[in-house]
């Protein structure tokens, strides 16, 4: 039996055409989430986290930039957890070999 790679994978058409949708969704919800933070109101320069109670709500200081720095290294975290993930599912490992 043959030892999956990345490179075994670049042959395969199904890879390809899904490695450029992974893409693609990744861009379209970055820049979905940073123009909802840019256009979106915050009150007060913060984000408010917790439970619709009032005695209960945290309010974290942030200005745009650190939570747009925030927002992003989440997106990115979920979608390297999706790609290993499918690597792990596909290949078996999750840091797969390139030749």
């Amino acid at each position: 039996m043959e030892t999956k790679t990345i490179s075994y994978l670049n042959g395969k058409v199904w890879y390809r055409f899904l490695k450029v949708i992974f893409i693609v969704a990744f861009f379209i919800v970055l820049l979905i989430s940073n123009f909802s933070i840019i256009g979106g109101s915050y009150g007060n320069n913060g984000v408010l986290l917790g439970p619709p109670l009032d005695s209960l709500w945290i309010l974290i200081p942030l200005n745009g930039i650190e939570l747009l720095i925030i927002n992003n290294l989440l997106i990115l975290l979920i979608f390297e957890f999706i790609r290993r993930a499918f690597y792990y599912i596909v290949l078996g490992k999750l840091r797969p070999k390139k030749g």
